[in-house]
């Protein structure tokens, strides 16, 4: 081949390559939703964190990379060493293991291989948040201009893109704790033994049958919102009003969604309202003053004061020993079972008196 010939084929592949590259990444760049920057100021300049892990930049070099991140994230939160390779995430120690995530969810990794970037080098970071299409990263080694770009969101789904998550009972119980989903679909290998203290309403609910128990596969896992609210209505023959109709809850759940769980104060929050929809019920309860005796009193919402004390008083609560409400804490299957059982009781009994409990 002649020397101009050689010149003009080189030429062209330059282009060619060149425009798909550029075709791959403009593509990516449609992904794009929103981002904000901030000037990178010295080193170990923290730009964001997620639940306690930050996330790094140099001002004047890229040290703190991407892959650095999701590694230190994964160990620190999971408990797991993870990294990736051409085609996807897996776990190098740990247990468990990726797939494809069916929706994002907060820890999930968000992956830009090369081979879809069409450029020499890829891309990771992490789920922060998703809502309706639109996915919140974290993530280190994004920057222009010597800003670093934080909370950048982009379009979910994407041919650009993979999501990953992490798969085993650890994960699940991670992300249940931090960010309040629990993975439902997981079967269990038997029913849990119920608590001592649970014993005797969880058998007069499955003896009764006014809770469906026979779905319950585990008494000690937490309980959704939906679920409990669902099963509430059931045992008290009422409808159960809109989550996102009720103070506490508002902001927090539609009313649809059933991979949040429940905390000790919402749940008193859907009782009382739940049996006040029904009109038996009249609050005369001084509230301060039953609550006085708990220690961590002041950490109930303004909008659960006056349930937590009626459920207290009424005996359907009866605190988590020590002095303690920990009115934060996510409830327990067999903790809503025994709360809607005794609810119930107390129904039953005003009922046949002609008063309101």
């Amino acid at each position: 081949m002649k020397p101009i010939l050689k010149k003009l084929v080189s030429l062209f592949l330059f282009f060619v390559i060149f425009a798909a590259a550029v075709s791959a990444l403009a593509a990516e760049k449609d992904d794009f939703v929103s981002t904000e920057y901030v000037q990178i100021v010295g080193n170990n300049h923290i730009v964001d964190e997620m639940t306690g892990v930050p996330a790094y930049y140099n001002q004047y070099d890229r040290y703190w990379q991407c892959l650095e991140y999701i590694k230190r994230y994964y160990k620190e939160i999971f408990g797991t060493s993870i990294s990736v390779n051409n085609t996807s995430a897996y776990v190098i120690q740990g247990e468990g293991a990726f797939e494809i995530a069916e929706t994002p969810r907060p820890g999930d990794v968000v992956y830009w291989p090369s081979y879809l970037r069409r450029v020499n080098y890829g891309h990771v970071a992490i789920v922060k948040e998703y809502t309706d299409g639109v996915i919140t990263l974290i993530e280190q080694n994004w920057r222009y201009n010597g800003k670093a770009a934080v909370a950048r969101q982009i379009a979910w789904p994407s041919s650009n893109y993979y999501v990953y998550t992490l798969t085993g009972t650890n994960a699940d119980k991670v992300r249940g704790e931090l960010f309040g989903i629990w993975d439902l679909s997981v079967e269990h290998e038997a029913i849990s033994v119920v608590s001592d203290w649970a014993a005797d309403p969880v058998n007069r609910a499955a003896e009764s049958k006014v809770i469906n128990t026979s779905y319950i596969k585990s008494y000690s896992d937490p309980i959704t919102r939906l679920t409990f609210c669902n099963m509430n209505a059931e045992l008290l023959g009422t409808v159960c009003p809109e989550l996102s109709e009720i103070p506490l809850l508002s902001g927090l759940t539609d009313g649809k969604t059933d991979d949040k769980v429940i905390t000790r104060e919402e749940a008193a929050v859907i009782i009382v309202n739940t049996v006040d929809l029904s009109g038996r019920l009249t609050m005369t309860v001084d509230t301060d003053e039953v609550l006085r005796r708990f220690k961590d009193a002041d950490m109930i919402s303004p909008e659960a004061r006056d349930a937590m004390a009626f459920l207290i008083k009424s005996g359907v609560f009866t605190g988590m020993g020590e002095g303690m409400l920990k009115p934060k804490d996510f409830a327990t299957t067999e903790q809503a079972v025994a709360w809607l059982i005794r609810t119930h009781d107390i129904i039953k009994s005003e009922s046949k008196r002609g008063i309101s409990p």
